[in-house]
């Protein structure tokens, strides 16, 4: 028994991989930007929410202290004051590190000593403020409240410049999108002549684009997610930006993966639907010109 060959349908618009690997390299571009501008505003926005957490409902106690032998009676007598308050001493080290960004990792210059640091958790700073009047000592209490108005400022920035940033990489693809399918349409004007005088629909017809655009933006959408997802996981890997206290720690987690599926499920879509308009649009033109 003979195994009878099999007919394979060619496409009725013929694939072109050479031609259309320009396309395909500025597509995947575009979302690698669009995934790179969206997991960055999701990882600025976690640390944002992070740091808003530690700064809500705490203050800190700066108590100035003439010599590093007198932190000792400083803190405890400021800590006898504020018995009714829940205090956290800051240790030596962790104070350093607050000013580190300042000093480039050198010493401290001779002669400066760092202040007594309490973190004291209460939202009542008057309560606060009175008990330590009653101790005699020079403080200063920072409640947080201006660096919190600071940070969701910059928060609503980031979000205004990101979701811009997103808009204008989607509306560049869609523009590289119209017009690859205009291209494309003069490309295969004799075919779209062939298929217009067998009695093909409109629909038929801009169906053979659509579903040529969407097979393309699906692979370059999904190409762009990937390398954005997988340079997100290597900076990772290498601990981000450093020990830097200011940058957002560079992290990838399950809903950002969630995220970027419909990243690429927008923009696959919505280059589909661009491509069927711009069709839509040459063939009318088409019919007024007959």
């Amino acid at each position: 028994m003979t195994n009878k060959p099999t007919l394979r349908q060619a496409p009725l618009l013929p694939v072109n991989h050479k031609a259309d690997r320009p396309l395909r390299i500025v597509l995947t571009i575009m979302a690698f930007l669009a995934a790179l501008a969206l997991l960055g505003s999701r990882m600025a926005e976690r640390a944002y929410a992070g740091w808003e957490s530690e700064l809500s409902g705490f203050a800190t106690v700066q108590i100035m202290t003439d010599t590093a032998d007198g932190a000792i009676d400083v803190t405890q007598t400021a800590r006898k004051a504020l018995k009714g308050f829940n205090v956290v001493p800051v240790d030596t080290v962790s104070a350093k590190a607050l000013i580190d960004p300042w000093l480039g990792g050198a010493d401290l210059p001779e002669g400066i000593i760092l202040p007594v640091l309490l973190r004291v958790e209460t939202t009542d700073r008057s309560a606060l403020t009175a008990a330590m009047d009653t101790t005699g000592l020079r403080y200063q209490i920072e409640d947080q409240s201006r660096w919190q108005a600071e940070l969701s400022r910059t928060r609503n920035r980031i979000g205004w410049v990101s979701g811009l940033l997103l808009l204008l990489i989607v509306s560049g693809s869609l523009a590289t999108t119209i017009f690859a399918t205009q291209s494309a349409i003069a490309a295969e004007a004799g075919s779209v002549s062939v298929f217009t005088q067998v009695g093909a629909s409109e629909r038929f017809i801009r169906g053979l684009f659509v579903r040529r655009a969407l097979r393309i933006g699906l692979v370059s959408a999904a190409t762009g997610a990937v390398l954005a997802a997988v340079l997100a996981l290597i900076l990772t890997v290498l601990g981000g930006f450093g020990d830097s206290a200011f940058l957002p720690e560079v992290s990838i987690a399950i809903r950002d993966i969630i995220a970027l599926l419909v990243l690429v499920g927008v923009l696959t879509g919505l280059g589909a639907l661009a491509a069927g308009a711009a069709v839509r649009q040459i063939l009318k033109a088409g019919r007024r010109a007959a």
